[in-house]
C-alpha cells in the first residue's frame, strides 16, 4: 500500500525531474517494463510531440528507440550490480542519434534513465581518439570478417609476425597470445555500439599485459573495425604492486569515507580509525584497535544480530554487509550507526580480510521515526473513520490509497480497487452512471464534484452515496493528485423517504376533512401568525391561502376581534392544552357562530 508520505515524495522527485536538461524515463521492469514517469524532455529526444508515454511499454517505442524489455532487464541488473549505476549507449532510428544513457534501480522494480544526446560528440571525436592515442599503440585496420587491411605502429619489433605477412590474413590466424573470445565478444558489441570495447589480456607465459580496444567505423563505401592493441605491463606491474601495498585503504573507499575499519581475519586485528571513535565521542588514543572494543559498544539487545549478520556474510549465506544499530556513546546517549563493509577473499573464497565503514545516522533515523509516527497517526485516523477515503495520481489516473471502510461500503476488497481502479464504478446502478460519468466530467474541468448515486453490492444490496472530491495541486498550479471522500447516506435516503411519506398522508388528512383547519405560528419575535389553511376552511370562510398567510389575527380580524382571538391563541399555547369555544365572526357581511378547538403543537 503507497503510504500518504510516500506521495508528498513523490509529488517533489516529479517537480525536480520536469526540470532536468536530459531526457528522462522511469521503468516498472516487473510490470513489462511500463513507462510510469517522464519527463518534457525525453519526447524531444525521441522525436515525438505531446504523445502520452506514462502507462505504456518499452516495446510501443520500438520504432523510436532501439531497446526492448530483456535490455531493460539486463541493465537493471548491471546498475544493481554497481552503486553508482550502469552507463551505456544505445542508437535511436527515428531520430538517427546517439543517446548516453545513465541508468539508476530503486527498489527492486523501478529502472531510471537519463538520456544525453552525444551524436556529434561519437561522431567527432571516435575515430581521431583512436589515432591520437593509438601514437603509442599497434593499430589494426580489419574488414568486416577480420581480415587485416592495414598495420601502424612505429616499432617493427613490437608486431608478432612481419608486416608483410599479416595484411590479407584473419587477424585470428595471427594474434598471438590474444584473448580471441574477448575479440569476438568485443566484434559482437562494436558491431552494435558507437564506443569502444576494451579488455587486457596477457602474454602465453604472462611475461606482458596488453589493452586491447576496437570499435566500428563506416564508410559509404565499407564497414569495418579498428583495432588497437598497447603494452601496458608495466603499468600492470605498479598496479599489482600498488593494490598489494595499499590493501587496507582500497577497502575503507569501498565501504566508505565515514569512520573506516579494517579487520585481518587471518590475526583478528581491528583497525578503527579516529573518525570512527570520534562518532562515539571518543579520542584515539582511548579506544584499543580490536574486535572486543566494538562489540562491547553495540547496545546490548542488539549485539547478537550484528554478531549473526557478520557471520552470514562472512560464510556467504548472503551477498551484501550492510546493517543498522545502535551504539553507546561516550555521553551515555544512544546513536544509531550505519555500517557496510566488503570482504576479500582467497582463490577459494576463503575471506582473508573485511573492511568497511560506520555512518552516524542518528538524525536520519530520527527524523523518519518522526515521520513515521505521523503517518501511522494518519492511518489509524483514516482507518477509524466509516467514511470511504480515498487519493488517486492525477496523470496516471492510478489509486493510491483508499481505507478499509470502502469494503463495509462497496462489498468489495480493497486489493481488487488497487488491481482495478474503476471497479467501483461497475457498482453504480445503471441509472445513475450517466449523471456519474457527466458530473466527473465536469469536475476534471474544474468544477466540484458533489453528489449523491446509488450503487449495488455483490450481494444485490442498493446503497445511496453521497461523494465528494476536490484537486490537489504542485506549485506550478498542477493538478497532480485528488483526494475525495463518499458517505453511505443510505440510512438518511430511507428517513427522508419516510417523512415525505408522513407529509403525503398529513396532506391528505389536512385537505380532506370537512372540518375548517388552519395552522398558527409563533415567530422568534413573539407575534402569532398564520401560515396555511385548509380547502374546507377556505370554503367556508372565504379565505384563501393567500389572504391569511403571513397575516396576525388583528391584521386578519381587526383589533377587538383579533385582540380576543389572539388572546385564545396565546392562552392555548401557554397552558399547553386544547380550548373549546364558539366566536361569533362576520364572514362577508354573514354573522356566524362557530365552535373554535385550538390545540397547542411543538414540533
Amino acid at each position: 500500500m503507497t503510504t500518504q508520505m510516500e506521495c508528498v515524495t513523490m509529488d517533489l522527485n516529479y517537480i525536480a525531474v520536469e526540470n532536468l536538461p536530459a531526457g528522462y524515463l522511469v521503468l516498472d521492469v516487473r510490470d513489462h517494463c511500463r513507462i510510469v514517469k517522464t519527463n518534457a524532455r525525453v519526447r524531444a529526444c525521441l522525436g515525438l510531440n505531446d504523445e502520452t508515454l506514462e502507462g505504456r511499454t518499452i516495446e510501443d517505442l520500438k520504432d523510436y528507440f532501439d531497446v526492448d524489455a530483456d535490455w531493460c532487464r539486463e541493465l537493471m541488473a548491471q546498475a544493481l550490480a554497481q552503486d553508482r549505476g550502469a552507463e551505456v549507449t544505445r542508437y535511436c532510428p527515428r531520430q538517427k542519434k546517439w543517446f548516453r544513457i545513465l541508468a539508476g534501480a530503486s527498489e527492486g522494480r523501478l529502472l531510471s534513465l537519463y538520456l544525453s544526446d552525444v551524436t556529434e560528440e561519437r561522431a567527432s571525436v571516435a575515430w581521431m581518439r583512436t589515432l591520437v592515442e593509438g601514437a603509442q599503440d599497434i593499430v589494426f585496420f580489419l574488414s568486416e570478417d577480420l581480415v587485416v587491411e592495414n598495420v601502424i605502429t612505429e616499432k617493427e619489433a613490437d608486431l608478432f609476425v612481419p608486416r608483410d605477412r599479416l595484411v590479407g590474413r584473419s587477424l585470428e590466424e595471427v594474434l598471438e597470445g590474444g584473448n580471441l573470445a574477448a575479440l569476438r565478444e568485443g566484434v559482437a558489441y562494436a558491431g552494435t555500439h558507437e564506443d569502444k570495447f576494451r579488455y587486457e589480456y596477457a602474454s602465453a607465459d604472462r611475461s606482458r599485459w596488453f589493452l586491447a580496444e576496437i570499435f566500428a567505423m563506416a564508410t559509404r563505401e565499407k564497414r569495418g573495425f579498428v583495432l588497437s592493441i598497447r603494452d601496458i605491463t608495466r603499468q600492470k606491474k605498479l598496479e599489482m604492486a600498488l593494490l598489494a601495498r595499499n590493501e587496507q585503504y582500497a577497502l575503507a573507499i569501498q565501504g566508505s569515507n565515514d569512520g573506516i575499519w579494517d579487520w585481518n581475519l587471518k590475526t583478528d586485528d581491528l583497525y578503527l580509525s579516529p573518525h570512527w571513535k570520534r562518532q562515539l565521542g571518543y579520542e584515539d588514543h582511548e579506544l584499543t584497535n580490536s574486535f572486543k572494543t566494538f562489540y562491547s559498544l553495540i547496545v546490548l539487545e542488539d549485539r547478537e544480530r550484528v554478531s549473526r549478520r557478520v557471520a552470514d556474510y562472512l560464510e556467504g549465506r548472503i551477498q551484501s554487509y550492510k546493517l543498522e544499530f545502535r551504539m553507546a556513546h561516550k555521553s551515555g546517549e544512544v546513536r544509531w550507526i550505519l555500517a557496510r563493509g566488503e570482504a576479500l577473499r582467497d582463490e577459494k573464497g576463503v575471506p582473508y580480510r573485511m573492511a568497511g565503514s560506520h555512518t552516524d545516522i542518528t538524525d536520519q533515523r530520527r527524523t523518519v521515526e518522526a515521520l513515521e509516527a505521523s503517518e501511522e497517526r494518519l492511518r489509524q485516523m483514516a482507518e477509524s473513520i466509516d467514511d470511504v477515503f480515498w487519493l488517486t495520481d492525477a496523470r496516471t489516473g492510478r489509486m493510491l490509497y483508499v481505507n478499509p471502510a470502502y469494503e463495509k461500503i462497496w462489498g468489495q476488497p480493497v486489493d481488487r480497487l488497487y488491481k482495478r481502479e474503476q471497479s467501483f464504478i461497475e457498482a453504480i446502478v445503471d441509472e445513475d452512471l450517466p449523471g456519474v460519468t457527466d458530473h466527473y466530467r465536469r469536475y476534471l474541468e474544474g468544477e466540484d464534484f458533489d453528489m449523491t448515486y446509488r450503487v449495488r453490492t455483490p450481494g444485490g444490496e442498493v446503497r445511496h452515496i453521497h461523494a465528494k472530491s476536490r484537486p490537489v495541486h504542485d506549485e506550478a498550479g498542477k493538478v497532480i493528485r485528488h483526494v475525495g471522500i463518499a458517505r453511505d447516506v443510505t440510512p438518511l435516503h430511507r428517513v427522508e423517504a419516510e417523512k415525505a411519506a408522513i407529509f403525503d398522508e398529513y396532506e391528505q388528512v389536512f385537505n380532506g376533512t370537512q372540518d375548517s383547519m388552519f395552522l398558527v405560528e409563533r415567530t422568534g419575535e413573539g407575534e402569532l401568525r398564520y401560515i396555511r389553511n385548509n380547502r374546507a376552511h377556505q370554503q367556508s370562510t372565504g379565505l384563501s391561502l393567500e389572504m391569511i398567510r403571513g397575516k396576525t389575527p388583528r391584521e386578519l380580524a381587526g383589533e377587538e376581534l383579533g385582540s380576543r382571538i389572539e388572546g385564545n391563541y396565546r392562552r392555548c399555547l401557554e397552558e399547553k392544552r386544547p380550548l373549546r369555544y364558539e366566536e361569533n365572526l362576520d364572514l362577508g357581511g354573514t354573522e356566524e357562530d362557530l365552535a373554535h378547538h385550538p390545540d397547542p403543537y411543538s414540533g
